[in-house]
């Protein structure tokens, strides 16, 4: 009697792999033999008692971070036996694999003689201090890591009579009508994150506005993942501003 099972096509050996011991795929003490070429374990049994029932589990690993959303796995297993006719049976599972960004927004505070004092609201000629940071975080398992060929794009744009003064990231922004920050899609790459960036954005109230005007200001992240998909984050954080004491 042979029993064969074809395992999934999709087994590549860098992002899809099988590497199991055949000795934990023993079944009534045969060793499958493993053929790489065409991915089939295939038992030859000589004799086999009726009745007999056994199982073994056959482990495939992914590599955490891949491109491998939506791919779906198929394997089938045949027997045929001398007096018994050819039966199949097959399984499939599906891969999900997910981008973890995270995006935060807030205001820290104003300057005084140089010194952050926590605020969460702003005066006129004020200097402000905005928080913001971007992660794409690395789980156990299912997730999608950035694309190392693209740049993110953050974009910031300040509230309503706000003029950039300088930033902590350690780069300056391309200045418009938003500030706009490139950073390398791997920047502060670790065991957590694919990747990390956390700055401050200090700006000044500058305009004089009617007050207890609520402004708002926003911030975007635009990443590629190496899968082709984009994913676009947002965070607003609104204020209010008064006039000068």
């Amino acid at each position: 009697m042979t029993l064969v099972i074809s395992l999934p096509k999709e087994i590549n050996g860098s992002t899809i792999i099988f590497d199991q011991d055949l000795e934990e795929l023993k079944i009534n003490g045969q060793l499958p033999v493993f053929d790489e070429d065409k991915l089939t374990l295939t038992y030859h049994f000589e004799l086999l008692a009726g009745g007999i029932e056994s199982s073994v589990s056959i482990k495939i690993t992914t590599v955490n971070g891949s491109a491998l959303n939506n791919v779906e796995l198929d394997i089938e297993a045949s027997i045929e036996a001398t007096n018994l006719e050819l039966k199949k049976m097959s399984e499939s599972v599906t891969l999900s694999a997910d981008a973890n960004v995270s995006l935060t927004n807030i205001l820290d505070g104003i300057l005084i003689d140089d010194k952050l004092v926590t605020k969460s609201s702003v005066r006129y000629e004020d200097t402000a201090v905005f928080s913001t940071g971007i992660s794409v975080m690395k789980l156990e398992s299912g997730t999608l890591k950035t694309d190392k060929n693209k740049q993110i794009k953050f974009t910031y744009k300040l509230p309503e009579g706000f003029t950039y003064v300088s930033n902590s990231s350690g780069q300056e922004p391309t200045i418009g009508e938003e500030l706009v920050w490139l950073f390398d899609s791997n920047m502060n790459e670790d065991e957590d994150y694919y990747f990390n960036m956390n700055f401050t954005i200090v700006a000044s109230l500058d305009t004089e506005i009617v007050p207890f005007t609520k402004v708002v200001n926003t911030a975007t992240a635009s990443i590629d993942f190496i899968d082709g998909s984009n994913q676009l984050k947002n965070s607003g954080h609104s204020l209010y501003c008064y006039a000068k004491l």
